[in-house]
């Protein structure tokens, strides 16, 4: 399910519902990193060496997680995230209207999750979710960060490329 819509076994739809919803933000160095991972040229850990399901349901939740980091989505956040889905299935549509809805978790609880090969991916698509204007979101991001145990390199490197600056 979800393979097939952001890369998967069967490098289908390189980035396609990550790249839906960062609206085209140029990544640098990131984005050939996501690419080769999700289309499976850069040890993501499917089949293949690309991103496995479980993978990508990681990479849509720390997005999904990261834009309640405010304290809430709100029905427009929701829409304006939907909307950008384009051609998904049911059941895509379904997870993500799922992860949507289900309760915030907190960063150290997202990072738990998240594989150590995946730590930088998974900052990058929660930095990119969220247009960080608030204490909160900034905050959030620095826990997450530090709960992934990135070096402080690491996380710059990712700002750098997506042009954002914590407040």
């Amino acid at each position: 399910m979800l393979g097939s819509m952001i890369g998967g076994r069967n490098g289908a739809m390189v980035g396609g519902l990550i790249g839906s919803l960062v609206g085209g933000r140029q990544i640098a160095g990131l984005g050939r990193s996501l690419k080769n991972k999700m289309s499976g040229g850069g040890g993501g850990g499917g089949d293949d060496g690309g991103i496995n399901d479980d993978q990508a349901q990681i990479l849509v939740r720390a997005m999904c997680n990261a834009a309640k980091a405010d304290g809430h989505i709100d029905e427009a956040e929701s829409n304006a995230i939907l909307g950008e889905l384009g051609d998904v299935s049911d059941d895509e549509r379904a997870f993500m209207q799922s992860e949507l809805s289900a309760p915030m978790m907190s960063a150290s609880q997202l990072a738990s999750q998240v594989p150590g090969d995946l730590k930088n991916e998974a900052y990058a698509v929660s930095l990119i979710a969220i247009n960080v204007d608030t204490m909160e979101e900034a905050d959030y991001l620095r826990e997450l960060s530090s709960s992934l145990g990135m070096s402080e390199s690491d996380r710059n490197d990712i700002h750098d490329d997506l042009g954002v600056d914590l407040l």
